[in-house]
């Protein structure tokens, strides 16, 4: 009999199966890599807006992926009125193991 091959693990499926982060989290990450724009960012309204998560679970979350290094928060604008975008750490993401991180965005378009 011919050996299986294992299947390759996507990115998406490597996020949602990471251990050591909350399940709350895991589903975040998922969001932001399929909301990210050309710089690697993501905006807090628009995590809110597709995430669906309430406030402090989203608060949580994002506090997980910021200690773990996968996402770092920027300020947008000059002032804290203008809000927050939180940016995506390749190389982190990389570092822990996230298979496919080039292939994943390469050819990425933003559509808005």
């Amino acid at each position: 009999m011919p050996k299986r091959r294992k299947p390759i693990e996507t990115l998406p499926e490597w996020c949602l199966r990471r251990k050591g982060l909350p399940y709350s989290a895991k589903i975040l990450l998922y969001f932001i890599l399929y909301n990210i724009n050309l710089k690697g960012r993501v905006t807090l309204t628009r995590l809110q807006e597709v995430s669906g998560l309430a406030y402090e679970t989203l608060r949580r979350s994002l506090m997980a992926l910021k200690l773990e290094g996968i996402i770092n928060q920027e300020l947008i604008g000059s002032s804290r009125h203008n809000g927050y975008a939180y940016v995506l750490n390749f190389k982190r993401l990389k570092e822990l193991g996230a298979p496919n991180v080039d292939s994943f965005f390469k050819g990425y378009l933003n559509e808005r």
